[in-house]
């Protein structure tokens, strides 16, 4: 790793470190943050930049999320158990901080 992409590397990291840390509530991390986060992040993945149009809705809430988490879980390894009965309809707050 070159020296840009390590800076850039600890750059988005301590990003992503504050905005779990901002998703805290009462002690722990919520299942549906985490699963904002995979959405958003994706959509990083895919295409960066990004338009907040492209991951946002008008109605605020993310884009892809609903039926496409499933799917995403599996592009990542993740069973899809692990996030069993989330909804992202209640974090779309979350979802706006990060991205």
């Amino acid at each position: 790793m070159d020296d840009n992409s390590a800076n850039l590397y600890h750059r988005l990291s301590g990003i992503f470190r504050n905005w779990l840390d901002s998703c805290v509530r009462k002690g722990k991390l919520s299942r549906n943050t985490i699963a904002v986060g995979m959405v958003v992040l994706d959509h990083l993945h895919q295409k960066c930049p990004v338009l907040k149009s492209d991951v946002m809705s008008e109605g605020g809430e993310l884009k892809g999320s609903r039926a496409g988490l499933g799917s995403l879980l599996g592009k990542y390894g993740i069973p899809r158990s692990y996030l069993k009965e989330v909804t992202t309809r209640q974090a779309h707050q979350d979802a706006k901080r990060l991205f």
